[in-house]
Formats: C-alpha cells, structure tokens, sequence
C-alpha cells in the first residue's frame, strides 16, 4: 500500500504542477465537478480551480475515510472495502477490518498533509470532500454488506463493463 500511495502522490504533484493543464481549465467555467475518492488529486485540482460543489463516484463500495468525512456511521463490524470476507466478521475479522480502516486513514493523511503543504491549502483535504454535495456508489443494495447512509449516497448498480471502443478526441487537449 505505502508504494501505490507514494505513485499516486507523484501523480498528483506531478499534475497539480502542470501549469498548461491548469491555465486551459482555468478558462472554463464549472458548476461542479465529479471525483473519485481514491487518492485526494480530484478535490485538489477542484480546491486549486475554485470549485466548491462536487459529486463523488466510487466503482465500488465506499472508501472508510470517505464515511468519516461525511459522518457517515462506519463502525468497525462493516466490512472495510478492502476486506475479502462477507457481511458477519468475527473478532479476529474485526481486528483485522481495524488495519484495513487504519490502512486508509494512514493512505488519506499521507497524500493530504503533503498536498495541503505544497500547494498552501487553507483547509484540510477531509474538510474539502464535507463538500461534496451527492455521493453515487457501484454498489447494489441488496448485494453489498448493509450500511447506514446519509440522503446524499445513492447505490446505482453493480460493476458492469460495456464493449470498449475508442475515445472521441476533445480539441483543446491536443
């Protein structure tokens, strides 16, 4: 985990840093912006571009830093995204479901303090997703371990791929 969180903070500086992008997206003018929370880049390119209003996405279940944030109840018998057991945990399933959500905290304020450092935020990163107005999970409600949600997190479904085929080209990123 310490090494794909050392990449994705080296993705992210890398892209906060690039001036180009950032100049061309500064033209634009944006209601709101859609993020995943995997790592923390997508709400600090949105904190850099001013943008307040967000929607997160997840392809999967709920990140445990993302319930926290929102105050959503995630006590330690839910099973953590990261898990690979069902609904009932038992006590050592517990104990290990607490590395799993300490795994992520650990992963959140590793990239957030260096973040928050480099680019002279003035609010954490845990404060910036307080502001992501809906939450939609690829999760099914009938299908995924129960969990208490808040009127803002909607289960849309369950990981489903569609045939690939190329991308459009979009102008302004050539």
């Amino acid at each position: 985990m310490q090494s794909l969180g050392e990449m994705f903070l080296e993705q992210c500086k890398y892209l906060m840093n690039d001036k180009k992008v950032f100049e061309e997206l500064q033209k634009w003018e944006f209601d709101f912006g859609i993020h995943e929370v995997f790592d923390v880049c997508g709400i600090g390119i949105f904190e850099k571009l001013g943008i307040r209003k967000s929607v997160i996405l997840s392809s999967t279940g709920v990140r445990d830093i993302v319930n926290e944030a929102l105050g959503i109840s995630g006590p330690l018998q839910d099973s953590s995204i990261l898990s690979d057991y069902g609904g009932y945990l038992s006590i050592f399933d517990i104990r290990r479901n607490l590395n799993f959500h300490s795994a992520w905290r650990n992963f959140f304020e590793v990239q957030s303090k260096v973040l928050e450092n480099k680019f002279n935020f003035t609010t954490s990163f845990e404060n910036l997703l307080r502001y992501s107005n809906l939450m939609f999970l690829n999760t099914h409600e009938l299908a995924d371990s129960h969990r208490f949600w808040s009127r803002r997190v909607y289960e849309i479904g369950g990981i489903s791929f569609k045939t690939p085929k190329p991308l459009e080209e979009v102008s302004f990123w050539k």
